[in-house]
């Protein structure tokens, strides 16, 4: 039984002050913009749908991580284009200073690490007693 299907990206963008990184995180938690963000997204691609957007401050720097269905495709290059435009067209003049990045290497809080990408599933057997 399948109960997740995500792959996810990451950019982290660093702005010239703090007061700019937490006016993004703001702008990215709010409902009403969510909907741009997927416009931008989907518009690279055909399969890919933007699931969720979540993000944590750090400093200067907001790390945002993009959680997206990318079909019967393994999506990796897809999900790219996507947070590529989202980050040129939705967040402007700003310093993309790391685009590919995983949660599997403790950079990321904890509450992340479940949240890696891929596939993940839930299997159970049934014996007679």
């Amino acid at each position: 039984m399948l109960f997740r299907d995500a792959m996810t990206r990451a950019p982290v963008v660093r702005f010239p002050t703090a007061r700019r990184a937490v006016e993004l995180k703001n702008w990215l938690d709010e409902p009403e913009n969510f909907e741009r963000i997927k416009a931008s997204f989907e518009s690279t691609t055909n399969f890919g749908k933007l699931q969720d957007i979540s993000s944590t401050v750090a400093g200067r720097c907001v790390h945002m991580r993009f959680k997206c269905s990318t079909g019967d495709a393994m999506g990796m290059n897809m999900v790219s284009k996507g947070c590529l435009q989202v980050c040129m067209c939705c967040i402007c003049s700003v310093l993309i200073l790391c685009y590919f990045r995983c949660a599997c290497t403790g950079v990321y809080c904890a509450h992340w690490v479940y949240e890696l990408r891929g596939r993940r599933g839930l299997g159970g057997v049934w014996t007679a007693a």
